[in-house]
């Protein structure tokens, strides 16, 4: 009997890489080709995404399907490319410059978004997602990456923590970052609150103040 570990099975895999290209491109057409979201057809989403409309019909059931689950997948999407950055962070650096990269990657990301857009498709993913609550799972992702960071860290500043407590913290700096914004306050916008983020994140991972210096 083969005990190995379970395989994902090719069919498996092509069924969730073709889901992702199509969320991409209706992604795309909505930031880069700034399409409004309600003039988004599945036909467009066709053929940005190289898929026939029969093909996209396989995947979702219609276009507020595709949408529902657009915002998930934009906030995974984030998680990923910080994710990338963290892998590459320095061990000679310090828990300020490492609070700096996280808080500048997500508050960068979502200053550059139309915020019209965004609190569309989360209330979207809100009201018609089955399981709306798993989404602040997603940054669980960076929870490796960290951890690989605070026992690598040759600079003292960062203190040893174990996954768990990683976990809460990162919750509670994404609900500290995307709140402010999808509450439209203008406060997220300035620098102050940049600051106020920075230093939140050097009190979650920090051992010790760090010089307030950006």
């Amino acid at each position: 009997m083969d005990l190995s570990p379970l395989k994902v099975k090719p069919q498996q895999l092509r069924s969730e890489v073709t889901t992702t290209n199509i969320l991409e491109s209706t992604f795309s057409i909505m930031e880069v080709d700034k399409v409004p979201l309600e003039r988004i057809s599945i036909l467009e989403v066709a053929k940005k995404s190289g898929y026939s409309v029969g093909a996209v019909y396989r995947y979702f059931i219609d276009k507020q399907d595709i949408l529902t689950r657009l915002f998930g997948f934009y906030i995974k999407r984030i998680h990923s490319s910080c994710y990338k950055e963290l892998i590459q962070f320095p061990n000679n650096a310090n828990v300020r410059q490492l609070s700096i990269l996280m808080v500048d990657h997500y508050i960068n990301d979502f200053h550059g978004r139309n915020i019209k857009n965004c609190l569309t498709l989360f209330r979207l993913f809100a009201k018609y997602n089955p399981q709306p609550e798993t989404l602040p799972a997603s940054i669980d992702v960076l929870i490796a990456p960290l951890s690989n960071i605070m026992k690598n860290d040759t600079t003292g500043t960062l203190r040893l923590l174990n996954p768990n407590q990683i976990r809460v913290n990162l919750r509670g700096l994404a609900q500290m970052i995307r709140s402010p914004f999808l509450e439209q306050d203008p406060y997220s916008y300035s620098s102050e609150y940049r600051n106020l983020l920075i230093d939140n994140c050097v009190l979650l991972f920090g051992k010790t103040t760090i010089s307030t210096d950006n």
